[in-house]
């Protein structure tokens, strides 16, 4: 499968309380161990959260070759060390968005990515 990136915007998204704990220093880092596939979908905005194809993956199965390793220590310094995710997101077709993202000061932070994959 090729993948061709189109476009990389920086992005933040404040996140949402959740129910089952605040977020706070002690937390904030382990959102996006509980952050699920229907809740990031509608975080950014996807028409049908419900019906989204998402995948979360870890850098190392989405940047196989290194590629992207700016990109990631980007969001790594931005996001002060915090973990950095990637949730992959189709859009119809062949049209995927990749969002590189960490958690810092209760704000999703990271890189969109518009993709290509054929």
């Amino acid at each position: 499968m090729a993948t061709v990136l189109k476009t990389i915007l920086f992005v933040f998204i404040p996140l949402p309380s959740c129910p089952s704990f605040s977020l706070n220093e002690n937390t904030l880092k382990l959102t996006l161990l509980f952050l699920g596939t229907v809740t990031f979908a509608k975080l950014v905005g996807h028409p049908t959260p419900q019906e989204a194809e998402v995948s979360i993956l870890d850098i190392g199965e989405w940047d196989v070759q290194g590629q992207y390793k700016e990109i990631v220590d980007a969001t790594r310094a931005v996001t002060k060390g915090s973990d950095v995710r990637v949730y992959r997101i189709g859009r119809g077709g062949s049209r995927i968005e990749y969002w590189v993202v960490g958690v810092e000061g209760g704000k999703l932070l990271g890189a969109r990515a518009l993709a290509i994959e054929s």
